[in-house]
């Protein structure tokens, strides 16, 4: 079986792909990450990292708000 047969790939995006989905570029997902700001992500290598589609749609998620109000309460809390 070839790991592209496994159900786990699809599930993952590599770099440029979820920098495409988010409307970043390559260079501003990586600083969320440096941050620890962005969403979560798999290390795969020295220089390579992979991110699960659910963990990308949790972070778009923890990050909408009803209105400005909503977005500052939250950001005091943290």
């Amino acid at each position: 079986m070839e790991l592209t047969d496994t159900p786990l790939v699809p599930m993952l995006l590599r770099e440029a792909q979820v920098a495409e989905l988010l409307g970043l570029s390559r260079d501003g997902l990586r600083r969320l990450r440096i941050r620890g700001s962005g969403p979560p992500y798999i290390r795969l290598g020295d220089l390579k990292v992979a991110y699960r589609r659910e963990d990308i749609e949790a972070w778009l998620n923890s990050r909408t708000f009803r209105d400005y109000a909503s977005e500052l309460a939250e950001s005091a809390e943290s």
